[in-house]
């Protein structure tokens, strides 16, 4: 299976620093949605001919999210405010919860140019990813000039989802 989504929902995000001295606290919560545009789905499932695109189908789209990361790290070197180079340690928690659904499906296959209409829901998606991590964090102030980064690790991700097509009962 080959899908082809152009995903062009809007969003909303905010971010909120803290600086409390050698501590430094993060939090930030973005959500998304909207229509979506179209899901392009192609199938290939013909084994004497695998080359041979056997279903085609393509469905109106509606595509809602959320995520949440919060973190605290301890200064090791520099200041956020002075000129040169900071470095902190640190721990967060990622969360991430999407769902979206297809609706409207136009499908044809091999030898059905007609096709078949598949009128509202017939797919529909959520899924769900937390995932706590330490993080190695950096920056570089030159003058007006600010450049940061952060490298992080998980050893424990938890993630679910739920794919249902509606059309296969």
């Amino acid at each position: 299976s080959e899908l082809e989504w152009p995903m062009a929902s809007g969003g909303l995000g905010l971010d909120l620093t803290v600086d409390a001295g050698a501590l430094v606290f993060d939090a930030s919560v973005s959500v998304f949605g909207g229509e979506d545009g179209t899901l392009k789905d192609s199938d290939w499932e013909d084994l004497d001919d695998p080359g041979l695109r056997t279903t085609y189908s393509d469905s109106d789209t509606e595509l809602m999210g959320v995520e949440g990361d919060v973190a605290a790290a301890v200064r090791l070197l520099g200041g956020i405010r002075e000129d040169g180079i900071g470095l902190a340690v640190g721990a967060g928690f990622l969360m991430q919860h999407w769902e979206w659904e297809g609706s409207d499906t136009r499908q044809t296959e091999i030898g059905d140019s007609a096709g078949l209409f598949f009128p509202g829901t017939t797919i529909e998606y959520e899924g769900d990813l937390e995932m706590p991590y330490v993080q190695l964090r950096g920056h570089l102030n030159l003058a007006s000039v600010r450049l940061t980064g952060r490298v992080g690790y998980s050893p424990w991700v938890t993630a679910t989802d739920v794919d249902d097509h509606l059309l296969r009962g």
